[in-house]
């Protein structure tokens, strides 16, 4: 579970951000319920291959070498450029879906990284620091702007339009914030409140935005963040992470404790995928920690603490634990984030205090 779950401050170390994760996975062990390894591929079938990409390299130079304080991953849309952020550290970026990084240390070095996201093509990416501020970068990472006019806040995850212009940020015990203008300059959302907002996903063109709160309900505004309504989805649920198909029609939302919901129609309705006699593989309560979904929602992707990997390819109704099946992702991990390309073939995963691993299914 990612550090952004909870500040409990612990003489300003690291457990500050992660005491009450470590807690929990004592309860975790009782909740994650085995999956059974599922048969074999017949050949010539199609399925994922996995690698673990923060393994030495062969002159032992890998600049995500090691176990490191992995936060947040996004992708652009074709899989290839990727972007990832490390608590306490710096900002690391990839072009060959994640075969080879770069440590942008020298503009992104030392901050309590807590979100990072792509633009569809990955040349523009906005990354949150919890408790500091927002930072752009407009050439894939090779440089990075401050936006001051965001100010220090309990940041906690950004989201944004495909070309990248448009982005809206939620705060913890705060409010939300969008831009039009790829960060230069930021509107508080009153109509928002003042909520302990946790994450945000909006469609391709910035206007449909969706929501969610921890212990609270899930919102969603129609018209690019000036008014919001409150969805009908289940309401004091510990709402973790939230994905939208592009058009903003299908979303995808997980609860840290509890279970995967799919609405079809911008929210008005949820379909709770992990109630008792639906898809056994995510049946009951799990500590999910974040979700991702293609351009069309059909495809979506979720990561448990402690636990495993999960795919959907029929909008949330059946799923497949991958980390049963594959050897680099096997046993339980800490995942903290997913991404996705549009079209769901290629994945992104990171995990705390662990590596960066990306899956592709052909």
């Amino acid at each position: 579970m990612p550090a952004r779950t909870l500040s409990l401050k612990v003489g300003g170390s690291v457990l500050k951000r992660v005491s009450f994760l470590l807690m929990l996975t004592v309860i975790a062990g009782s909740l994650l319920t085995a999956c059974p390894k599922p048969s074999s591929n017949s050949e010539g079938e199609s399925s994922w291959t996995w690698t673990n990409q923060s393994k030495p390299g062969d002159d032992l130079s890998n600049p995500i070498f090691g176990s490191k304080e992995w936060m947040s991953i996004a992708s652009s849309s074709d899989g290839k450029r990727l972007a990832a952020v490390v608590n306490g550290g710096s900002i690391y970026t990839s072009v060959d879906s994640g075969a080879t990084w770069t440590d942008h240390a020298a503009e992104a070095d030392s901050r309590d990284w807590d979100g990072i996201v792509s633009s569809e093509n990955g040349s523009k990416l906005a990354a949150v620091v919890k408790d500091g501020g927002i930072h752009t970068s407009d050439d894939s990472g090779e440089t990075w702007t401050h936006r001051s006019l965001a100010g220090n806040r309990y940041w906690n995850f950004i989201a944004s339009s495909r070309d990248g212009d448009r982005l809206a940020a939620v705060v913890r015990r705060g409010g939300i914030y969008t831009s039009a203008d790829f960060g230069a300059t930021w509107i508080h959302r009153p109509a928002a409140d003042d909520r302990d907002w946790f994450s945000i996903a909006s469609s391709s063109d910035g206007k449909r935005l969706a929501a969610v709160v921890l212990n609270g309900g899930i919102y969603a505004s129609a018209d690019f963040g000036e008014t919001w309504t409150r969805l009908s989805a289940p309401d004091k649920r510990r709402w973790y992470s939230i994905a939208s198909s592009s058009d903003g029609k299908r979303l995808a939302a997980v609860v840290n404790g509890g279970s995967i919901h799919t609405s079809a129609d911008f929210g008005e309705t949820w379909t709770d995928r992990s109630a008792a006699g639906g898809d056994a593989d995510i049946t009951g309560s799990k500590y999910w920690c974040s979700i991702a979904s293609s351009s069309d929602g059909s495809k979506l992707a979720a990561v448990v603490w402690k636990g495993g990997v999960y795919t959907s390819t029929d909008f949330g109704e059946t799923w497949t634990r991958l980390s049963a099946a594959d050897a680099d992702i096997t046993g339980s991990k800490y995942w903290c984030s997913i991404a996705s390309s549009s079209d769901g073939s290629k994945l992104a995963a990171v995990v705390w205090k662990g590596g960066v691993y990306t899956g592709i299914f052909q």
